[in-house]
Formats: structure tokens, C-alpha cells, sequence
């Protein structure tokens, strides 16, 4: 029993070393792009937190609506340079995101840029995990006559838990963040911070609080989308 207690410790303490060791190295900012016509190009720095190299790629992948669904599929219309670099211990790098394409912008393009941390070698040599680490920052290019969000709110109930539902019917992107619900003047349900996006065109929902949270009737949503502040009255259906 001790040997086993112990042998379970040893593999925890590994398990623990490992997690540590792949924990991201790189601080990138923005985390976030928007650019309007004409401006094409952006750029992101890149900072090494840790005491050894760091090698990275990256790639621009073209985030678009296929069939109701969102896709992440190869482009040439945008280009990040330099594809690949290594970043010296506590060192900076610089890395410019440039749509390319000759074709004229049409309302809103949005594509994400993965910079991917590769393992580090001298990690797999001693035997230990080395996993890559991906950063995956959102770019957007658009016309500046593109107009705002069009958006449908609504809730409903799905296995216990109370969705926000959102309906982007307009032809821009929507960033939805600081998600908060109340009802007689008391919060039932809420999430801080960044929550996520909706493409043109798409619906998504996220888990805002428990069913039980929610007595009936009316609930006041506040929100903020794409930097602007949100106040709607939900009602909820759906089993």
C-alpha cells in the first residue's frame, strides 16, 4: 500500500511538472484586431516570458459561416510575417498581419491568426510530456460603412441550465462580454469579462446560470457588444 501511495505521488508530482513546464511562454498583445479601409495591416508583439528560447509559427486561417456553421479553413488574402521565429530568452518579437488580397473589401472579413509555441526540445530528450501551445487572436478587416450588429436576444432552458441565446443578423462580427441577468432587482445569473463572438449570420448560446435561478416572466439582460452597452427584456422558453 505505501509503495503504491508513493508511486501514485511520484506520477502527481510528474503530472504537476509537466503542466507547469507547458504553461504558455508568450505574452501577446492586442489580443484582438479591427482594421477599416484602408488600413490593412496590423501589428503584434510578442513577448517571452521564460528564461530559454522559444520557437513559434504562425498561421492566418480565414473565419467565415459555411452551411449555418462556423469554418477556420487556409488563406492567402491575409498573410502573417514572419511564418516562423524564435524569440530569445525574455526576448520581443514583432508580427505583422497583412491582408494582401487585390480584391476590394466587401463589408466585413474576420480571420484568426494562430501562433503556435513549439515543444521544447530539450523537454522531450529528459523523458519528460512536451505538448505545443497555440494563441488564438481574432483580426477583423472591414469597410467603413459596414453597418452595426443587428441582434435578436432571447433565453431558454436546456438540461438545467439558462441559455442566452444570440441571433447576429447584421453584417458585422459581434463581441459579447459582461453578461448579466436580473430579475425583481436581483442578479440571477451572470458572466464576467469575455464571453465570445457571433459571425453574421449565426446563432450561439452560452450557459448563463441554472434553470432553478429563474421564477418566470421577464428577465433584464445587460451586456456589452462590441464596446457598446446592452439592455433588453428576455423572456424564456424551451423545456
Amino acid at each position: 500500500m505505501c509503495s503504491m501511495l508513493k508511486s501514485i505521488g511520484l506520477a502527481v508530482l510528474l503530472l504537476l511538472y509537466t503542466l507547469t513546464a507547458n504553461a504558455a511562454s508568450l505574452v501577446i498583445s492586442p489580443t484582438s484586431v479591427e482594421r477599416v479601409a484602408p488600413d490593412r495591416a496590423a501589428v503584434l508583439h510578442l513577448r517571452n516570458q521564460v528564461s530559454r528560447p522559444v520557437d513559434i509559427e504562425v498561421r492566418v486561417l480565414r473565419w467565415s459561416k459555411e452551411g449555418g456553421v462556423e469554418q477556420l479553413k487556409p488563406t492567402n488574402d491575409v498573410v502573417a510575417s514572419p511564418p516562423s521565429a524564435r524569440l530569445p530568452p525574455h526576448g520581443n518579437r514583432i508580427v505583422s498581419v497583412v491582408r494582401v488580397s487585390k480584391e476590394p473589401l466587401r463589408l466585413e472579413e474576420s480571420y484568426r491568426v494562430l501562433i503556435d509555441e513549439l515543444p521544447d526540445p530539450k523537454g522531450s530528450r529528459s523523458g519528460a510530456e512536451s505538448v505545443a501551445v497555440q494563441h488564438v487572436l481574432p483580426v477583423l478587416f472591414r469597410t467603413p460603412d459596414a453597418s452595426a450588429s443587428e441582434v435578436d436576444w432571447s433565453l431558454a432552458r436546456s438540461r438545467g441550465w439558462l441559455m442566452l441565446v444570440v441571433e447576429n443578423n447584421g453584417a458585422r462580427r459581434l463581441r459579447l462580454s459582461d453578461v448579466k441577468l436580473m430579475q425583481g432587482g436581483e442578479v440571477i445569473a451572470r458572466r464576467d469579462g469575455f464571453v465570445g463572438y457571433v459571425l453574421p449570420g449565426l446563432t450561439r448560446q452560452w450557459r448563463v446560470g441554472t434553470e432553478d435561478s429563474y421564477s418566470g416572466g421577464l428577465v433584464t439582460l445587460s451586456a456589452k457588444s462590441n464596446g457598446s452597452a446592452i439592455d433588453a427584456q428576455l423572456g424564456v422558453s424551451g423545456r
